[in-house]
Parts: structure tokens; sequence; C-alpha cells
């Protein structure tokens, strides 16, 4: 029994110092100011706006494009998260009326209000923040910008309201987001098979070398694991199954075995993440229309693109 109450203990310590390390990365990590970018490219990304705010220390998760979600389609304003207004006014006073990707843009003021306006319209019947039909939209994929609609979730995760949010819709959005981390992390597992056409400079064209100058990224899958690391609304549970969804790397049509046995929670039947990670493991409900779109979309891509290069 000491032994056991020992290892509970150093467990809680573990626990709480991580906590409080998380505490103070999220302190460091509050924004006081947004800019908002007008007449964006609709093929612009993350990349560019850090080429264009070149002497501004902004990282890629502070920069939203956001898009419609009816159609997938790159709205035409985005924004930037700043720390501070003095470096907002900065911002405005140097970027305004420059040139970003082709386009003149105008650079303005905005706020945390607008900002999430954007990402989150007026809550529907039902509660979701995110629903099964806006899922779906997000397989709408850019050609020229592939990861649009991963990048989308990122913002979802970090601007979403938690605090407001009840479990039916926290569990709703750990679906949707197990689902795009399943669908990016098998894009990045499959083998280059050669097209048999070539590229520009002459070498052989692979899948993923035909996709146009947007590539989808390690870096982009662990900017995507680590926003749902740090949404306060996922449980430790999880964070961990999507964690191991992208170490697993599953191919085509493999069931994602289950990573954690579900313990069902004191004083209920069954919990409904429990209930959803046995779906993942038997792959007979797993958020299919979803998970088939992402699927194909990634083909689609590939396909118009070579097909694109050959005429």
């Amino acid at each position: 029994m000491l032994g056991g109450h020992s290892r509970t203990s150093s467990v809680d310590s573990v626990s709480s110092i991580e906590s409080h390390d998380r505490l103070q990365k999220d302190i460091q990590d509050v924004r006081l100011a947004v800019i908002k970018i007008s007449n964006i490219s609709w093929d612009l990304t993350s990349g560019d706006v850090m080429d264009f705010l070149e002497s501004v220390p902004v990282q890629k998760h502070y920069i939203h494009i956001p898009i419609d979600r009816s159609t997938g389609k790159t709205k035409a304003d985005m924004f930037v998260e700043l720390s501070s207004m003095v470096e907002a006014i900065k911002c405005m006073a140097k970027y305004n009326k420059r040139i970003l990707k082709g386009r003149a843009v105008t650079v303005s003021l905005s706020s945390l209000e607008e900002l999430n306006s954007v990402h989150f319209p007026p809550v529907a019947v039902g509660g979701d923040f995110l629903s099964q039909a806006e899922a779906v939209s997000l397989a709408h994929f850019s050609r020229k910008c592939a990861e649009r609609p991963f990048e989308h979730v990122i913002s979802i995760l970090r601007l979403a309201p938690w605090y407001q949010m009840e479990h039916f819709m926290t569990d709703r959005l750990f679906a949707v987001v197990s689902s795009t981390v399943d669908a990016l992390s098998e894009h990045l597992a499959r083998p280059s098979a050669s097209t048999g056409k070539m590229t520009p400079n002459g070498s052989p064209a692979t899948p993923n070398s035909l996709l146009p100058s947007t590539q989808l990224s390690t870096d982009l899958l662990d900017r995507l694991l680590t926003a749902t690391d740090r949404f306060p609304a996922f449980t430790p549970h999880q964070k961990m199954a999507v964690q191991r969804v992208a170490e697993r790397k599953p191919r085509f049509g493999e069931p994602i075995p289950l990573m954690v046995e579900p313990k069902p929670a004191r004083h209920l039947r069954r919990s409904s993440i429990d209930r959803i990670l046995e779906e993942l493991d038997t792959g007979t409900k797993r958020t299919e229309a979803v998970d088939r779109l992402f699927k194909n979309a990634f083909d689609q891509i590939m396909l118009s693109s070579v097909n694109s290069n050959s005429d």
C-alpha cells in the first residue's frame, strides 16, 4: 500500500509540475493585439505572411487565414495576433498598401472579437462550434494551397471558446481533429512512387513533387499536434489518442488500433470519448464522410496536378 501511495504521489507531483509549466507557456502565449490584412491572394500561405512581416516576431500559429466553411475557399481577409498594441500600430504604419503575393493589401487594426467572429459564426441549433457538415467542407482542398484546411483546424483549436463547450461538442471536435491528423499523417507516410512524368528541372516526377509550391510537411503535422496538445478542453486521454494516431501512420483502409484501454467514467455508463475510441478501433463508424473526403482529396489534388502538368 505504501509503495502504491508513493507511486500515486509521484504521478501527482509530475502532473502538478507539468500543469505549472503549461500555465507559464499559456501566459507567455497571450496575444494582446490583432491586425487584419485585406485583399489577400486566395493561395496565400502562412510562410508568405511571415516573409511579408519580416521584422515582426510572429510564429505561424498566430497567423489565421479563414476559409468559407461551406465552400472551402479562402476569404478576403486574414489576421495576425501580435504581442502588443504598439507592435500592431507599427505594423499598420510600415506594411499598409504594400504588395503581398502580387496584391496591394490593406493592413488595419482589428480585435480578438472580430477574429473569433470570423472563425466562429453564431452557434447553430445543437451548439456546435464546428458541425459535421462544416467538417466535411474542410475537405475542399485548394490545388495551390493544400495546407489551408489543416491550418484552419489549427486556428479552430487555438481560438475556440473551450470554456463554453459542452462535453458532446468537445467529443465532436476531437473526432474531426483525429480524422485531420489521420489524413495528414497517412499522406506523409506514403512512398514517393514515380508517376512516369518529369518535373520542370528534368527529374522523375512523384505525386508529391507535382504538387504546387505549398507542400504538406511534417512541420504542418507538428503544428497540428501542438495545437491539439494545448487545447484545454481535450482530456489527456484524447490528446494521447491523437498523438498515437500520428505515430501509427496507418495505410489506407487499415483500422486504427485502440490506443488506450477505455475506462468508464464514474457514475456514468460510458463516456463519449470511450465510444469514439472504440469506433476508431473497429473502423465501423469512424466519421466516415469526413474520413473518406479527406483521404480522396489527396488523390484528387495529385491527379489534377499531374493532368495539369501534362497539358
